[in-house]
């Protein structure tokens, strides 16, 4: 490798780098050449689209109080959890095995809707594994009655790992949920 020197008069000295294969060149620019104009362009289109988006993320549910529309959830314990609206506690979904479709969260243009498609994609991912788990572990129980006690108990232990991992699931999916209701409640206000 042989490093040349270049000298071009309207700018400060560059040097090039020659190889056999390869030939480059360091860009340089002349005396008095700004950058800051088309970064400036950039900055002001980035904050007018910033500005133009926020009209939707801020959008709030009209015709309906607080108190009367506000979502929580409702912990139960063998029937599992539901989401209820106002102070009357109507109820709007339940939340079992697979994700509920509640369109007061998934019909919006905010960060509410967004929330809430992470937690159905989630949840549903997490209750899949979740009973891949329990399959595993029943048919290495059922396996158990047999001959072949290895694979009863590689089945049967094997298959705690994606039940413990649904149920991971299922709990960062819980946190999505609350963000969601969080975001549509805030929209209320």
């Amino acid at each position: 490798m042989k490093l040349a020197r270049f000298i071009n008069r309207s700018a400060p000295v560059s040097w090039q780098v020659v190889t056999p294969q390869l030939t480059r060149r360091a860009v340089t620019r002349p005396h008095g050449a700004r950058r800051w104009p088309g970064r400036v362009v950039w900055v002001l289109l980035a904050g007018a689209v910033t500005l133009a988006s926020a009209g939707s993320v801020t959008a709030q549910v009209t015709g309906c109080s607080y108190e009367a529309c506000a979502l929580r959830i409702k912990r139960k314990f063998f029937t599992g959890d539901e989401v209820v609206r106002g102070v009357g506690e109507e109820h709007v979904a339940s939340i079992w095995f697979f994700a509920p479709k509640i369109s007061l969260l998934s019909e919006r243009a905010d960060s509410a809707a967004h929330y809430y498609q992470s937690f159905r994609t989630i949840h549903n991912r997490g209750t899949w594994i979740g009973l891949t788990g329990v399959a595993m572990m029943v048919a290495g129980i059922i396996v158990a009655g047999g001959d072949n006690e290895a694979l009863a108990i590689g089945l049967t232990v094997g298959g705690a790992v994606p039940l413990t991992w649904g149920v991971v699931e299922s709990v960062r999916a819980r946190d999505r949920l609350g963000r969601a209701i969080w975001w549509y409640n805030g929209s209320l206000r």
